[in-house]
């Protein structure tokens, strides 16, 4: 069974697709955006099979020396979650 956000990603890259097709195989771009649907399919694969694309994910992203570990240390008292 599919995670609902896998299966968001498979209707997502079936519209793409949909959406490459109406242009027709002459299109210049249709061998491109072909490949970038299927590459998009398997990199959405890959994550729900390695990570869970339903898991939550917080990303904390600033310059470096900004404090981002720092509060993350501070969010999260459970050493062996910090680490």
């Amino acid at each position: 069974m599919k995670s609902p956000a896998l299966e968001l990603c498979h209707q997502a890259a079936d519209r793409a697709a949909a959406s490459a097709g109406l242009l027709g195989p002459g299109w210049p771009g249709h061998a491109l955006m072909a490949e970038a649907i299927r590459a998009f399919r398997r990199a959405a694969e890959s994550l729900a099979e390695n990570r869970g694309l339903d898991a939550v994910s917080i990303a904390f992203v600033g310059p470096k020396k900004a404090g981002k570990t720092t509060l993350l240390a501070a969010l999260i008292e459970d050493a062996c979650v910090r680490a």
